[in-house]
């Protein structure tokens, strides 16, 4: 399903899956919780069945989710996910293979509402996890405080060098001419 990244889009912003509305979902306790890899007040933000809960259940919170819910927040997509690797279904169940994390970025009066993937998040609730030389991390506190400090005239070129998720190269890409991540 070579329009799997457009659907997929979609059907993130029906659900309403943006930063805002997830912290929002969680509330403050939950959202800070889930900063620090503790996912059970997050899971008790959002049993209502809802898809913006059960995509935060399946991408963030790395909870299995039935079927049926992960069908009714991704109508139609599960298959195509699947085959890609971005999900693992089994019998009844649908599990991330990948963290899909709503991020937004303000420039002047406007906000743009993306999403970052990177590999699933590791040691979740204090679990131990072993990952590989190829991980992708995710957003940090240390990623969010660099996008802070970076100053935003326009440019030319751009590097982010040592890529990561790519939240850099995002914020790079809203004043450089060109942006080159490795």
């Amino acid at each position: 399903m070579s329009d799997l990244p457009h659907l997929l889009r979609e059907a993130l912003v029906r659900a309403d899956f943006t930063y805002d509305a997830v912290a929002g979902l969680l509330g403050r306790q939950a959202h800070d919780a889930l900063a620090r890899n503790e996912t059970t007040p997050g899971l008790l933000a959002t049993g209502d069945g809802s898809p913006l809960a059960t995509l935060v259940r399946l991408f963030l919170l790395q909870t299995a989710v039935s079927r049926d819910a992960a069908e009714r927040a991704l109508p139609g997509l599960l298959d195509a996910m699947a085959a890609q690797g971005l999900v693992e279904q089994s019998v009844g169940e649908v599990a991330a293979r990948l963290d899909v994390r709503p991020y937004a970025t303000d420039h002047a009066d406007e906000t743009a509402h993306l999403w970052v993937v990177s590999d699933l998040t590791p040691g979740l609730d204090g679990l131990p996890q072993r990952v590989g030389g190829d991980h992708v991390l995710g957003i940090s506190p240390a990623s969010t405080s660099l996008a802070q400090l970076t100053l935003r005239e326009e440019v030319g070129r751009s590097l982010d060098l040592g890529t990561g998720c790519g939240v850099q190269a995002l914020h790079l890409a809203r004043h450089s001419g060109r942006v080159v991540a490795t």
